[in-house]
């Protein structure tokens, strides 16, 4: 057993919504004294993502720093969906600030998770910051 073969499990049980699997597997990981790395966390907070679970993304993020392991892009942006499909527009924005000011690069993906968590809330002026923003980094918005 290694951390690509948990890596995988978790990915395949995250697909088939099967989050709780997903989170067991992680769990087992981690207390089997395998090293679990940030593509073993990122599919962790991936498969939290699928099914809308904010809280359990946000603690996994937080586990992933707590083990020392600095969060990446992919693990952000999983973590900013969450909280977009739970309609916790506050934890995304946040979210987003914290990958600026760590010199993360926002993508698309992660401008538009949060546009879409300020949608969901009815906060447009909010959503029209982040568009414009979007521009001036030259990245392109999704048609909602």
């Amino acid at each position: 057993l290694d951390v690509v073969m948990c890596g995988a499990a978790i990915v395949a049980c995250g697909n088939a919504s099967q989050t709780e699997k997903s989170l067991e597997l992680l769990h087992s990981t981690i207390a089997s004294r395998l090293r679990p790395n940030v593509v073993l966390y990122g599919s962790a907070i991936g498969a939290c993502e699928k099914v809308g679970l904010w809280s359990s993304a946000l603690d996994l993020l937080g586990a992933l720093e707590d083990g020392r392991l600095m969060p990446n892009v992919i693990s952000f942006n999983s973590a900013i969906s969450a909280c977009a499909k739970g309609g916790q527009w506050q934890q995304a924005l946040k979210l987003l600030a914290s990958m600026q000011r760590r010199s993360l690069r926002c993508s698309e993906v992660s401008f538009n998770s949060a546009i879409s968590a300020c949608h969901k809330c009815g906060l447009w002026s909010a959503a029209l910051d982040l568009l414009r923003s979007m521009v001036r980094r030259r990245l392109r918005p999704d048609l909602f």
